[in-house]
């Protein structure tokens, strides 16, 4: 997608990733975007976010900016998991 976007002259990027990625277990309080990654993810989800978000910010340029938005959680209508929580 970001190849096929940086050809149609598209300037931006908006990548949308997970707070799963920087989480290891460990309490994570006052994070910003100076925290790194951990060495080893915590499941599948946080490692394929992970590498989608190393491709995205590999396609950086002076004329290609990449933002990531790491949400800790996204529900919407129909969402059977949020239903269970509550």
């Amino acid at each position: 997608m970001i190849n096929a976007l940086q050809k149609t002259g598209t300037q931006k990027f908006i990548h949308l990733s997970s707070f799963a990625v920087i989480a290891d277990g460990s309490i994570i309080k006052d994070a910003d975007e100076r925290l790194p990654l951990p060495k080893k993810n915590v499941g599948m989800y946080a490692t394929t976010k992970a590498i989608a978000e190393r491709e995205a910010l590999n396609a950086t340029s002076d004329i290609f900016e990449v933002v990531i938005v790491r949400p800790p959680f996204v529900w919407g209508n129909g969402d059977l998991f949020t239903a269970k929580i509550v």
